[in-house]
């Protein structure tokens, strides 16, 4: 009987040592065979970039059916954004001024801002940023404007679903004063980078 029990003993521990063993290799397999999400944001903002001036439509993949795309533009005085499901510039009224006119594959700089001087037209700073440190609330601030401006209708609930993507968002910046201007947000969504905003307000001086 006092075998039985030692060879039981000893069966179960093999067993529990096969069983982390199993998990061990199971999380080593996943994390090679997975993409790590740092490395889908920079491959997502390389396609961008390198696509969005010449093949924009076919980046209608980075676009949640749900959250859709956001751009913020000025129209005359005022500052306007629309929430749009694809790049479709078909559409008579579709921002085609949003787009640069080219772009040119940039090393991405984490954690640095780049600042637009209005009063001489161009960049402080040229290159491709992104500062993950930091969160831009441009969409929620012209969505509560326009309340102000022009007493648009929008629910203080849809304003704080705008913040809150915000706060999920990453702003990355190409700043070039050669034509390759172009600000975009991404968020992470269902386990992939989404594109959800392109600001065209922060280089807009006219006001």
């Amino acid at each position: 009987m006092a075998g039985t029990k030692k060879e039981l003993k000893k069966y179960n521990g093999m067993m529990r040592r096969l069983a982390v063993i199993t998990i061990l290799v199971l999380l080593h397999t996943c994390t090679y065979a997975q993409p790590s999400v740092e490395k889908m944001f920079e491959e997502t903002v390389h396609d961008i970039v390198t696509k969005i001036a010449d093949h924009p439509t076919t980046l209608n993949k980075y676009i949640d059916g749900k959250t859709g795309l956001f751009i913020l533009y000025r129209n005359g005085v005022f500052d306007e954004y629309i929430n749009v499901k694809t790049l479709d510039f078909s559409t008579v009224n579709f921002p085609r001024h949003i787009l640069p006119v080219k772009t040119t594959p940039v090393t991405l700089d984490y954690n640095t801002t780049a600042d637009y001087d209005c009063d001489k037209g161009k960049w402080v700073k040229e290159g491709l940023f992104t500062d993950t440190t930091e969160h831009d609330h441009l969409l929620s601030k012209t969505a509560t404007d326009r309340k102000v401006c022009c007493a648009e209708v929008i629910p203080k609930k849809l304003i704080a679903k705008y913040y809150d993507l915000e706060l999920q968002s990453r702003r990355i910046v190409l700043a070039s004063n050669d034509g390759e201007d172009f600000i975009f947000y991404l968020c992470f969504i269902d386990g992939r980078w989404c594109l959800v905003m392109i600001d065209k307000l922060s280089t807009d001086c006219s006001v």
